[in-house]
């Protein structure tokens, strides 16, 4: 319920959507690595055309939490989110010891490419073939077929609000 109090009152359901974690295949990152200190992250083509989805739980798993609350305090710990008394830096190493082998971070301020089918199924559920795209910071709005490439076209090109 908490996130029904900051979406307009005409809506009554919400969804939280995790962006799973991306794992590239065994060697992505030494080979695309010019240095031992270089941040290397996949861009969208990349992890769509090499990269496959790991659940939240399968990290949960292997890192030993027991609830999503536990991995998101992690992770906002290890990205600098939370600093101070708020951070959790026991999780957060907890969670970069665990995170080997190509395995990235979840995508940041944009729906993953790897929910796309589903959300078509969503979109057109109870038979809609449009739906309604709103950018509120770039005021970038307007109708799509509701087809998989209209969807990743909006997504590629949106901002982090959408």
């Amino acid at each position: 319920s908490p996130i029904l109090k900051q979406i307009p009152v005409e809506y009554t359901s919400a969804s939280i959507l995790f962006s799973p974690f991306i794992q590239m295949p065994e060697g992505w990152e030494k080979a695309k690595r010019k240095n031992e200190y270089e941040h290397i992250y996949p861009n969208d083509e990349e992890i769509r055309e090499k990269g496959k989805a790991v659940s939240w739980k399968k990290v949960m798993s292997s890192c030993g939490f027991q609830t999503h609350a536990e991995l998101a305090l992690a992770l906002m710990t290890s990205i600098g989110a939370l600093r101070d008394e708020s951070g959790k830096g026991d999780l957060a190493e907890l969670l970069r010891a665990n995170l080997k082998g190509d395995l990235f971070y979840p995508s940041e301020d944009h729906i993953s490419h790897f929910h796309i089918p589903s959300l078509i199924k969503v979109l057109s559920y109870n038979g809609s073939n449009q739906f309604y795209y709103s950018e509120p910071i770039w005021e970038n709005r307007g109708f799509l077929d509701i087809t998989e490439a209209n969807l990743r076209t909006v997504l590629d090109e949106a901002a982090a609000e959408l």
